[in-house]
């Protein structure tokens, strides 16, 4: 990283080596400086303390920045560039606070309403009026984001999703926190967009100011929450009721201090070895949200009312939690108990259907050894 840059002093070659000279987050550029304002002597003592060293820094940074901006007029260059750099930029927005505003307009994502890479400002020229925030979603791929249950509503009621794919997006987005930009090209004046987390179990979908609505419904669901939280135990923090899912029964969503799964993982690899009480704090900070809408949901209903506590129930509750750590992208601890209660919801539902008679045709159509045995068997 230290050779991207080779200096001249009056046309003298002096070094590549002062890593100095280009920030952490363009070690990729390639170029030659020449000065006329540093001594041929120059050493790393000299450079350290020189204020020319500094000017020309900022120089090179603001050079380099330009350089970017130009190539993103292109679209087809500059994602050939971003895919080669991206993480770069990325780097950039985390480590250097003074270039977060410039390296934003860099910043390129993959989105729930296009299927090319899209900037942030592009974003909010897209969203509706009376949108304030940017919505994004952390995600393990395309096809899970695209599949997520925390992304049902909004989709649907047409607001744009950005997906972070990786686990330097996500740190990067939660470093800039916030988007300066123009709602429309002719604007003069840049407004602040906070980026929002919709995994987040406080986010709350705009518009949606319904706030007796969401009591009675929490109110009606207050025993399948309480039933559901006291078989899971310390597998989640709490079980509510939610206000985001229109087609899947539950999803696993963060409090406000928890992590994405994409980071578990990454925390996880960065470990020699599972912990207990990493795993546990791991639980605490998730929240199952169930959707009251859902058949699954109204039949636990029906039977918590009847007072039907037994294996099936339980294993309903527990299924409806592994549902969500699956299609939110975490990972299922007892993985050969998932695979039981699976095998017994699918013979519970075999065994409650009734078995079609034979009709006519399908009897005629038994060969004459088939109708033997059953006599001999009668």
């Amino acid at each position: 990283g230290g050779r991207c840059v080779k200096l001249y002093v009056k046309r003298v070659f002096i070094s590549d080596k002062f890593t100095e000279l280009m920030p952490r987050f363009l070690t990729f550029v390639r170029g030659v400086i020449d000065s006329e304002d540093l001594p041929l002597n120059v050493s790393r003592e000299i450079l350290q303390q020189s204020r020319v060293l500094r000017i020309i820094s900022k120089r090179l940074i603001r050079k380099s920045l330009d350089m970017f901006m130009d190539i993103a007029k292109n679209k087809d260059q500059y994602k050939t560039f971003w895919n080669n750099f991206g993480r770069y930029i990325k780097a950039g927005v985390i480590d250097e606070a003074d270039y977060v505003e410039p390296l934003s307009q860099l910043l390129r994502f993959d989105s729930s309403a296009s299927d090319e890479l899209t900037s942030l400002q592009e974003y909010i020229q897209r969203a509706p009026e009376d949108q304030k925030e940017i919505y994004y979603l952390v995600a393990e791929s395309l096809q899970s984001a695209k599949s997520s249950p925390t992304t049902e509503k909004l989709t649907a009621r047409g607001f744009e999703v950005i997906y972070l794919l990786d686990a330097v997006d996500e740190i990067a987005v939660q470093t800039l926190q916030k988007f300066k930009g123009k709602r429309k090209a002719e604007d003069k004046e840049t407004e602040d967009f906070p980026l929002s987390d919709i995994s987040r179990d406080n986010f709350k979908l705009p518009g949606e100011e319904d706030e007796a609505e969401s009591e009675k419904l929490t109110e009606d669901f207050a025993k399948v929450t309480e039933y559901m939280k006291g078989v899971l135990g310390e597998a989640v923090s709490k079980v509510q009721v939610s206000t985001r899912l229109t087609e899947s029964p539950s999803a696993i969503v963060q409090s406000q201090f928890g992590m994405s799964p994409t980071m578990e993982r990454f925390m996880k690899s960065q470990m020699s070895g599972q912990d207990a009480g990493q795993q546990s704090f791991l639980n605490q900070s998730r929240v199952l949200e169930i959707n009251p809408s859902h058949a699954l949901i109204k039949d636990l209903k029906v039977r918590l009312d009847a007072g039907q506590d037994d294996d099936s129930t339980r294993d309903t509750v527990g299924l409806l939690h592994e549902l969500g750590l699956l299609s939110g992208g975490y990972n299922i601890e007892d993985s050969a108990g998932f695979a039981k209660r699976i095998a017994r919801f699918m013979a519970s539902s075999l065994s409650s259907q009734p078995v079609p008679e034979a009709s006519a045709d399908e009897e005629d159509s038994l060969g004459e050894t088939t109708r033997v045995n059953a006599e001999i068997v009668d």
